[in-house]
């Protein structure tokens, strides 16, 4: 039961160093937080929050905006609040 799981755990530590997308890479620790495994993950988890931080990112897709913020937030990084133009834009066009 022991080899098996830690079979298991190797393989979402492989799925984890795979994950290119930003999409597919924040919906996966999101997961793997709220499952409560994130504890296992812990190193590779912060050297994809540290790459995610300090890339580029699609501040059209609001959902993708506030997952990575969050995420940022929650683990630790200095991530601004502010809201840029843009989104102020697409924000006001979904209210109303």
């Amino acid at each position: 039961m022991k080899e098996r799981a830690e079979v298991l755990r190797e393989d979402v530590r492989k799925v984890l160093k795979d994950s290119t997308e930003l999409p597919e890479t924040l919906n996966l620790i999101l997961t793997l937080q709220r499952l409560g495994l994130d504890y296992h993950y812990e190193n590779e988890i912060d050297k994809l929050l540290h790459h995610i931080y300090i890339s580029d990112y699609n501040d059209k897709d609001l959902n993708l905006v506030s997952l990575r913020f969050h995420l940022l937030r929650k683990n630790g990084h200095d991530v601004s609040s502010g809201i840029r133009s843009s989104n102020q834009d697409q924000i006001s066009d979904q209210m109303f």
